[in-house]
């Protein structure tokens, strides 16, 4: 399930299936929440738990943009009450939706980012430049981002793209590179048989 946005809207597509190039993911909705139109939402990660809790609008994919009304933390996620949904057989549609917020309402973090700004960073493996960021998925609880690569074997005929999953203890991230040191055998490996 890809968290990023398409480059462009195709033709046809409706204003509210796709935030605006300015927005940034913050996370996913998942079931409702008692009758009043409440759904529980998944922040993708500290930086966007924080943003949901002080920005007054979001985008959601299905929706388009809506106040909130409310914002309650619940165990690892928040029951979210949107000022345009208001009835629980509205908020069943919007399951699994997206939910964007504004670039310039986020709040600046200094311990942490948004992980959907991580579109574009470099990585590297071992210290080596190894390629670049070109998605961040939520896989069910963890963040993975999609890096196009050469492969440590740097032959750029052989682009390729490979999953890491950020929180594991051999991934590091700053500012806009992240860093994978030591990685298991065969989380590199695309499963191209022709680079052996």
């Amino acid at each position: 399930m890809s968290s990023g946005r398409a480059p462009k809207a195709p033709t046809g597509t409706r204003a509210w299936e796709q935030a605006p190039e300015t927005y940034v993911l913050l996370g996913r909705l998942g079931k409702t929440f008692q009758l009043a139109g409440g759904l529980h939402f998944y922040p993708l990660g500290p930086g966007e738990a924080r943003a949901i809790t002080t920005v007054d609008e979001v985008f959601v994919t299905g929706l388009g943009p809506s106040k909130i009304r409310q914002v309650m933390p619940r165990g690892n996620a928040f029951i979210l009450h949107l000022e345009r949904v208001k009835r629980v057989d509205r908020a069943k549609t919007l399951v699994h939706g997206a939910v964007f917020a504004d670039r310039a309402a986020l709040p600046n973090l200094s311990e942490t980012f948004y992980f959907d700004l991580l579109i574009g960073s470099r990585v590297t493996v071992d210290g080596k430049d190894y390629g670049e960021v070109t998605d961040v998925m939520d896989a069910g609880g963890q963040v993975v981002v999609e890096v196009k690569t050469s492969g440590i074997t740097g032959d750029r005929n052989a682009l390729h793209r490979v999953l890491v999953p950020l929180t594991a203890p051999y991934v590091t991230v700053d500012e806009r590179t992240i860093h994978i040191s030591s990685p298991p055998a065969g989380l590199l490996d695309d499963g191209d048989e022709k680079r052996r």
